[in-house]
Parts: structure tokens; sequence; C-alpha cells
């Protein structure tokens, strides 16, 4: 699942988390500082659509934070049991 810059993970002005762009609009989304270690599993919902996606956090050391975000659509992830 993709959509613009959903990979994409920004830090804060603050430094207290990271942004995430979500796959549905680009939307920004806040993910706090004590979920962004690679390999967290995150539910966040789409803002403007008030859809829920499924988000990973991995390690990517070619990405300026050193995180990428991973999108998964609930819905498929169920089909595809």
């Amino acid at each position: 699942m993709s959509g613009p810059g959903s990979g994409r993970v920004q830090p804060s002005v603050r430094r207290d988390g990271v942004f995430v762009f979500t796959p549905c609009h680009g939307v920004r989304v806040f993910v706090p500082l004590e979920d962004t270690l690679a390999g967290v599993h995150l539910s966040p919902v789409c803002p403007r659509e008030g859809r829920q996606v499924l988000l990973e956090l991995a390690a990517d050391e070619s990405a300026a934070c050193g995180l990428r975000a991973l999108w998964t659509d609930p819905d498929e992830e169920e089909a595809a049991r």
C-alpha cells in the first residue's frame, strides 16, 4: 500500500516524535518518540477518511531519520489469511 510520500518519515521540530505520511492522502500523522523504534506496529487513523491503516516503522539507513514507513490495509491483510 503506498501513496504520495507514504514511506517518508520526518522528524518533528521539537524532536519529540516523527511525522509519517498516510498512503490514503499523504496527510501527516504524528507518532510520539516512544513509538518510533524500528519494528513497532501502530494503527493510525487517516484524518481525512477516518479509515484505520496499519503502520510498521522499518530501519532504513538511506532515510534522513533512519526510518521508513511501511503501510498495510487491514482489509487486505485479513483477506490474505
